[in-house]
């Protein structure tokens, strides 16, 4: 299965309103229909399905989510024991792409950088996972990396700081634990300053 699973945006729209089309408003039907045109448009155009999906505004469904819509149901109550267990696996894999996209969307911020995380990272999601577990010390894992300053907690660093110069190239992206990445920065900031 992809890094995500992306249905066009009319529909997502449906998906996430709970309903199905013919149980649609007017108002519901109309906004449907316009994101529905637009896709059809723009598909016609032969754009690539990334920047079609982000141009028409598109949900992109978390895996586990497009998982259920896949099986035309709304919640986990009726699922067998192994096909919860694949929404399970996909809700675990979507906590960490989003949590993988909102550092790149931060990490862009900072480095005032525009494309799309291919052409940024230089890499996919996926890959760029492959290429920091490839460098992890011994502790590190996908649940313990994030914000904070604890022993057990890591960060993904930039080997060449920001501020020197370094981009968001997967090549300049290293995992380094939290304490010694805030020691790293201090000092850099520090030495700037002189």
């Amino acid at each position: 299965m992809k890094d995500y699973y992306m249905i066009p945006p009319h529909k997502a729209y449906v998906y996430k309103l709970g309903k199905t089309v013919k149980d649609l408003t007017k108002a519901e039907m109309l906004a449907y229909r316009r994101k529905g045109e637009q896709y059809s448009r723009l598909k016609r155009q032969g754009r690539p399905v990334d920047h079609l999906l982000e141009s028409v505004g598109a949900d992109i469904l978390p895996l586990h989510k497009a998982y259920l819509y896949s099986l035309d149901v709304y919640s986990t109550a009726g699922l067998t024991k192994e096909e919860h267990d694949v929404y399970i696996a996909l809700e675990y894999k979507n906590r960490n792409i989003n949590t993988m996209l909102n550092w790149f969307m931060l990490a862009c911020k900072r480095t005032q950088e525009v494309g799309t995380f291919e052409e940024v990272i230089g890499c996919s999601v996926e890959e760029l996972k492959v290429h920091i577990e490839s460098k992890w010390l011994d502790g590190m894992t996908w649940l313990n990396w994030g914000k904070g300053a604890g022993e057990d907690v890591w960060h993904i660093d930039h080997i060449t700081a920001i501020k020197a110069g370094g981009r968001n190239h997967y090549t300049n992206l290293q995992p380094l634990w939290a304490g010694e990445n805030i020691r790293k920065s201090r000092c850099s900031e520090y030495i700037a300053s002189l």
